[in-house]
């Protein structure tokens, strides 16, 4: 198997009798080069905006969802176009966005594993107040087991993160994967903004741990509960808490530990 997600390198795997070369798949990790066109009709300028390293795939929702989660755009009509070149994409804003090249000084170059200062992050005024949703132990656990069917690039290199959204009835809406889990997330907001997904009653299930960014993601999104299959830091607990968003960590096969939220989970024996 060879994708724009993967690709296969030759990999000395050594045991305790001996090693040998084998091919391995490997997670793709490429640069995107992002520039922005603003300004009215006929006076736009472009500028750079920042680097992104991704896996390649679904750029243009990557890119919708981090313009998204920095308050930039608040919804998808505010881009009106995208212009691939190469290894470059070169984003139309609406002549009425208030854009500024300075507003992008912090994210010039963004890594996989990066992620942001809480200064310069989310705009305080645009997070979003979640609306608690009862959510049954089993109905968690059902979401992720249907995690575990997706033939994925991590199925295949164990070298990406997945996001995953599930509607109230606990129905997979979508699924995005990057060797960045904020890029996944990005990716997942995306595509929910271009086709209109009620986030609201929304349930979010990520590979990764919980952190700041990911839970501020979240809360832009307006989604009530996110929950991970890694542990979460002591910045994403206590902004969940303010945001009153249902967080959940080390969601596992028959268990999991909910940080704050916990009178929205109905534990069933």
């Amino acid at each position: 198997m060879e994708s724009i997600s993967v690709t296969s390198r030759n990999v000395a795997i050594f045991k305790k009798n001996g090693h040998e070369e084998i091919p391995d798949l490997i997670a793709v990790e490429e640069p995107l080069f992002v520039e922005i066109t603003s300004g009215p009709r006929y006076n736009k300028t472009r500028d750079h905006f920042c680097v992104l390293m991704r896996t390649p795939g679904h750029d243009e929702e990557l890119i919708t969802g981090l313009l998204f989660s920095l308050g930039l755009i608040s919804n998808v009509k505010e881009i009106t176009g995208f212009f691939p070149i190469s290894n470059a994409m070169v984003v139309e804003l609406a002549e009425q966005v208030f854009y500024r090249p300075h507003q992008a000084r912090h994210i010039q170059a963004r890594s996989s594993a990066c992620g942001m200062c809480a200064g310069d992050f989310m705009p305080p005024q645009k997070a979003v107040l979640a609306t608690p949703q009862t959510l049954t132990s089993s109905q968690l656990l059902a979401m992720l087991s249907l995690c575990n069917t997706v033939d994925s690039a991590f199925f295949h290199s164990g070298g990406t993160h997945g996001a995953f959204l599930f509607d109230g009835t606990g129905v997979r809406m979508a699924y995005r994967e990057d060797v960045g889990r904020h890029n996944a997330l990005d990716k997942l907001v995306g595509y929910g903004l271009q086709s209109e997904i009620i986030f609201s009653s929304s349930t979010l299930i990520m590979t990764s741990r919980a952190s700041l960014e990911l839970v501020q993601k979240a809360a832009m999104a307006g989604i009530p509960c996110a929950a991970f299959m890694g542990a979460a830091t002591s910045a994403a607990i206590d902004l969940a808490n303010r945001l009153n968003i249902t967080l959940i960590g080390f969601l596992r096969d028959k268990r999991f530990n909910v940080y704050c939220g916990g009178s929205t989970v109905i534990c069933e024996d």
